[in-house]
């Protein structure tokens, strides 16, 4: 790994290669003393405890060289925790420690265990502090079903649980893999995250990798360290928009109504559509008039929101469903608990208010479901909430970009590159065209059945207008929409072409400076997509009964799916 130009920055090996490296030699000695070492390489500075030439260490870190240029890399020496089986490492920043990382190798003896230089220390719990080991111990915290807990988990899990301490290893997935069928594989190589170092988001998710552990038996466990001040939060769109609560229904329909002109600003019969939709009649363009119509209507809509419904606001980043006055209550006291048993107590205690909230407060939402869609958003909460956040970036040159407004450059590159291919509308193989048909008007009855079909949960686009308020107001005034979506037809214009484009991080990426470990999802209004459901609904039936498309095409087509192309390919 040494030697393959790694893109890793810091290894923690446990039990690494440890034999003779050099003979030290002396007028008085000439035969020499064999010098005892791991591997060195010209790129990388190893770090090693304390030890004599006959000792063998069984915990080593190396770090590049090249990452002396932007951190300082100490090891503590002296650490209560250092011995031949533990190193600790501080990388810093302008001497403020950024992570502290302690490298563990748990040597278990023939009766108890070897950890009790741990169980027996506290670590600051200000400093970001990352523990990874093999610690050669089976929990229920972590291990696959079946496997018997260690003797001695018990106590390793209160100190764990104590001094605040996480699991970030993936859910259940072995880490230690001995090759044969017979013996069963399992979870024994651990990663450990304080609460400081978690709440800061410094440290990403861990990843369980094979290819990168060199024909071990142990896999590679790895993570990103990020330094705070390259940390952005990806949030999630700005709250546009207002509460629709149902109670407010009535108020709001009332107010819609008194809002909206009684007539919309219809075309006079002088300034109907012409073929060319540039040529005016009477100064009065077709494309203008649209724009008049759906700005009247939203104008209206807004107005009825802010006299009526509140607005959205941000969620509190460490914001909880469940939190109650009595979970407050206990997670004062635990904070303000001096040390010793009265921490030991106060933790317990915050412990089982917390398992006691979550429990009374789950029970309340599913005795309230209603369908099968609330039970199923309860399944996405029991899995948590996932902080989506990205370090500074690498441009072109491999430069790092630290601004927003630089990330934005380089999204915008990755994401909409300036040179498309063009592809003709017209192909050779096309079928010959039907015979032309006039297209039938949309009709009320006809966009209360898409809006039927829509989520209320949708995110909306810029304008904040979800498909429940677009609901109310199609009920109040049926036809505002129906004019809208017939002129939009009319005309060969679609007038909702803004969205808001959000950036998230693909999971389980390597490397996450890189724009190509995110993707960008557009926030479309939800006008629009109706108007669009609308056509893609004609489309399709006309597909249907007019046979336009091969049995072949399987693609964006109603009651075909990857089955049937499978179906195919083998009969």
């Amino acid at each position: 790994m040494l030697e393959n130009g790694s893109e890793f920055e810091i290894l923690l090996i446990q039990e690494p290669w440890f034999d003779v490296i050099a003979t030290l030699r002396s007028d008085t000695d000439p035969m020499g003393v064999s010098q005892l070492g791991v591997a060195m390489h010209p790129e990388w500075d190893a770090h090693l405890p304390k030890h004599r030439n006959d000792q063998i260490c069984k915990a080593v870190v190396y770090s590049k060289k090249s990452l002396v240029r932007s951190h300082i890399v100490e090891n503590i020496l002296d650490h209560p925790l250092a011995n031949l089986n533990s190193i600790i490492l501080d990388v810093k920043e302008d001497n403020d420690i950024i992570a502290r990382l302690i490298n563990i190798y748990h040597a278990v003896p023939q009766n108890g265990h070897n950890l009790q230089y741990l169980l027996d220390h506290d670590p600051d719990d200000q400093i970001p502090t990352v523990i990874v080991g093999d610690f050669n111990t089976h929990s229920r915290l972590w291990s696959i079903e079946g496997k018997t807990p260690s003797s001695w988990v018990t106590i390793l899990e209160d100190w764990i649980e104590r001094n605040n301490f996480l699991v970030l290893n993936q859910d259940r997935v072995p880490t230690w893999n001995s090759g044969r069928d017979s013996i069963q594989p399992s979870v024994i190589d651990i990663v450990l995250v304080n609460l400081i170092a978690n709440l800061s988001n410094q440290i990403s998710e861990v990843t369980v990798s094979w290819n990168e552990s060199l024909t071990s038996d142990h896999a590679a466990l790895l993570f990103d360290i990020y330094p705070s001040d390259s940390l952005a939060l990806i949030p999630a769109p700005a709250p546009n928009g207002y509460k629709a609560e149902p109670e407010n229904r009535d108020s709001w329909v009332e107010a819609f109504v008194m809002l909206l002109p009684p007539c919309l600003p219809y075309a006079p019969p002088h300034s109907t559509v012409p073929a060319d939709p540039s040529v005016t009649r009477r100064g009065v363009m077709a494309h203008e008039h649209l724009d008049l119509l759906v700005k009247t209507f939203e104008n209206a809509v807004e107005m009825a929101c802010k006299a009526t419904l509140k607005p959205k606001r941000a969620p509190d980043p460490q914001g909880a469903m469940w939190w109650t006055d009595d979970y407050t209550c206990a997670h004062i006291t635990a904070r303000n608990a001096h040390d010793g048993i009265d921490r030991q107590k106060a933790t317990r205690a915050l412990k089982r208010a917390l398992m006691k909230v979550k429990r009374e407060w789950a029970h309340q939402r599913l005795h309230e479901a209603e369908n099968s869609g609330d039970i199923w958003r309860m399944t996405q909460i029991h899995k948590g909430r996932r902080t989506n956040i990205f370090p500074a970036m690498r441009d072109a040159s491999n430069n790092l970009v630290t601004e927003n407004e630089g990330k934005v450059a380089l999204f915008r590159q990755c994401f909409f590159p300036a040179t498309t291919c063009p592809v003709n509308t017209i192909q050779h193989d096309d079928p010959p065209p039907l015979e032309m048909r006039r297209w039938a008007d949309v009709s009320p009855e006809e966009i209360t059945e898409v809006l039927r079909m829509t989520s209320n949960t949708s995110a909306p686009g810029p304008s904040g207008i979800g498909y429940t308020i677009l609901k109310w107001a199609h009920v109040a005034h049926p036809e505002a929409l129906t004019i809208i979506f017939n002129l939009c037809l009319t005309t060969g214009t679609h007038p909702w072409n803004a969205a808001t484009v959000v950036v998230l991080n693909k999971p389980q990426k390597p490397d996450y400076s890189q724009p190509k470990a995110y993707r960008p999802i557009s926030l479309l209004e939800c006008t629009g997509k109706a108007l669009e459901k609308i056509v893609t609904n004609r489309i399709n039936a006309d597909i249907l009964k007019y046979d336009i498309l091969p049995p072949t095409q399987f693609g964006s087509r109603p009651h075909h799916n990857a089955i049937d192309a499978v179906a195919t390919l083998v009969h």
